[in-house]
């Protein structure tokens, strides 16, 4: 699985969570995820963070029209995102 299109999906905390597992697998070979108006907040945000950490193969993210993720949310993805550890 290379792209996962999840566009006005209720992908919710439990499905980034799981997202984060799939991020974080060393043999995922996924390099595009559209995650867009799907329903995610701050915490599932946070989620996706903590799986981009370390993932080297992601190369489009989209969460954009995410309305509910606020402050700590966003902020977790921006210091991912200027991590080392992160190739997005």
């Amino acid at each position: 699985l290379k792209k996962l299109i999840l566009i006005r999906s209720y992908v919710g905390r439990n499905g980034c969570a799981a997202l984060a597992t799939l991020l974080q697998n060393p043999n995922s070979k996924l390099t595009v995820l559209d995650l867009s108006d799907s329903d995610i907040d701050g915490e599932g945000a946070a989620d996706l963070a903590t799986g981009l950490t370390g993932n080297s193969t992601l190369k489009d993210l989209d969460i954009s029209i995410n309305q509910d993720i606020a402050e700590a949310g966003w902020r977790a993805i921006f210091t991912t995102l200027q991590s080392p550890n992160c190739a997005l």
